[in-house]
């Protein structure tokens, strides 16, 4: 039902294909954080689901999907723009660093 919806909102333009990438990407990025968390056993869903990737349901990606939602609407309702944003090596490398020890 969401992808219909979510084509709907494609196809009376209601909503960009860009902003259609943004909530595709937090889906995606909630979705293997949900993996992590749940291999990890940092989290529990109390229930199995159907529609499950491992232990985590497919509607965990949707929380997130949901703020990635509003943070692109928000963006091109508001016209916000980022403008000299910084490099992105420094952070990269600092987390890079981190995570290899």
């Amino acid at each position: 039902m969401a992808v219909v919806i979510q084509a709907a909102m494609l196809a009376f333009r209601l909503e960009s294909w860009e902003e259609a990438r943004v909530i595709f990407l937090f889906h995606v990025a909630g979705t293997i954080m949900e993996l992590f968390k749940t291999a990890h056993g940092s989290w529990v869903h109390p229930v199995d689901s159907l529609l499950s990737i491992g232990a985590a349901p497919l509607f965990s990606g949707f929380m997130y999907a949901a703020v990635g939602s509003y943070i692109a609407r928000v963006q091109r309702i508001f016209r916000i723009r980022v403008r000299a944003y910084p490099p992105l090596g420094p952070p990269i490398c600092a987390a890079t660093r981190l995570v290899g020890g």
